[in-house]
């Protein structure tokens, strides 16, 4: 190793995305590192697929229209990492798709080269966590409410009482102390 030079870092992983109406592929993790692009006109009707390859290795392959040849766009030396760079391939292109329905359905002429790059899923930040912290407080503070107002209903027996004590008693007979017999015959 050269003096002055670091080691590579030894694990990338495949990221696709679509360019300025181009799809476009970077394979570091192939047995030959390969940037590989491809416009996006040809891969309406082009298949992508992962086939075996020489000795232990498979390859990631694109097959045009019917054609039963394939062109070989990289190989791997294992099977996962080529599914790995199907499914980047795949992400993007179905990004690109949902990028171009919005941009049919809503009237915007948003540009085509809107960079959507893959595999990696985005991670979630504090703002999600904040969102479902908030959300959940939320629901504490709306069923500490809800058990507060039950608590505070009169029972029947006091609605009862409280209805037979207001319509016996008027103005004039206020604090003035009535036995049940004569409560009873006022009714």
């Amino acid at each position: 190793m050269l003096a002055g030079f670091k080691a590579a870092p030894s694990h990338f992983s495949t990221s696709a995305s679509v360019v300025d109406g181009k799809l476009i592929l970077s394979m570091p993790d192939a047995i030959t590192p390969v940037v590989w692009q491809m416009d996006l006109k040809e891969t309406q009707s082009s298949a992508f697929e992962v086939a075996a390859a020489e000795g232990q290795n498979f390859s990631l392959v694109s097959r045009k229209g019917g054609s039963k040849t394939s062109d070989v766009i990289a190989v791997f030396s294992s099977q996962q990492a080529a599914v790995g760079a199907l499914m980047a391939t795949a992400r993007a292109l179905e990004n690109n798709r949902a990028i171009n329905y919005v941009k049919e359905t809503a009237g915007s002429y948003a540009p085509s080269y809107a960079p959507s790059h893959h595999p990696a899923p985005r991670s979630k930040g504090a703002g999600s966590w904040l969102t479902w912290i908030l959300a959940a407080i939320g629901v504490v503070f709306l069923i500490f409410l809800l058990s507060a107002m039950i608590m505070m209903r009169p029972t029947p027996i006091e609605l009862a009482a409280s209805g037979a004590t207001a319509a016996s008693s008027s103005e004039s007979d206020a604090g003035v102390p009535v036995s049940a017999d004569d409560f009873l015959r006022q009714q």
